[in-house]
């Protein structure tokens, strides 16, 4: 009985070879991507610029295929907050800003890190005002716990 039980347990030797396969094929992948930086750096290649431009778009392809794929719908919403955080970000980092030039941007704010945690918290802040105009009450709490609207419980509720 235990031998049964067992031997249901263990896997094809075929599924181990593709198993092992997918592994190395990843652990191969991760090495080129730890080693590249340094190599481009050591060779002159100086591609590494458009290397992370090239990610944060594939990013963005993944992050819409979920959302079409599984929702059914086409949500160019989510390509539209992309795009306002990308702006935010690129009007505080890059030196031909105007409002880098004006001075309306604070020196700490001009390095990456904390214009992308500006451009993230933007969006959200912009999606909250959109989903209090456009969303139940009950909607705009769950997606936006800071907003000023009180929840709708019942339908007897909605009535009043």
């Amino acid at each position: 009985m235990a031998q049964s039980a067992t031997a249901s347990l263990a896997k094809p030797a075929s599924e181990l070879a593709e198993e092992r396969k997918r592994n190395l094929i990843l652990l191969v992948g991760l090495a080129v991507a730890i080693i590249y930086p340094f190599l481009d750096q050591a060779l002159g290649i100086n591609r590494l610029g458009s290397w992370i431009a090239i990610f944060v778009f594939v990013i963005l392809a993944m992050g819409l295929n979920v959302v079409v794929g599984y929702a059914g719908l086409l949500d160019l919403g989510y390509a539209a907050f992309f795009i306002i955080g990308a702006y935010a970000n690129a009007f505080m980092t890059s030196p031909n800003s105007i409002f880098v030039v004006n001075g309306w941007v604070p020196p700490f704010l001009q390095s990456f890190w904390p214009a992308m945690a500006v451009s993230c918290w933007g969006p959200r802040r912009c999606a909250c005002a959109v989903t209090t105009w456009r969303l139940s009450p009950l909607d705009s709490a769950k997606l936006c716990p800071t907003s000023s609207s009180t929840p709708i419980t019942s339908p007897a509720d909605r009535a009043a």
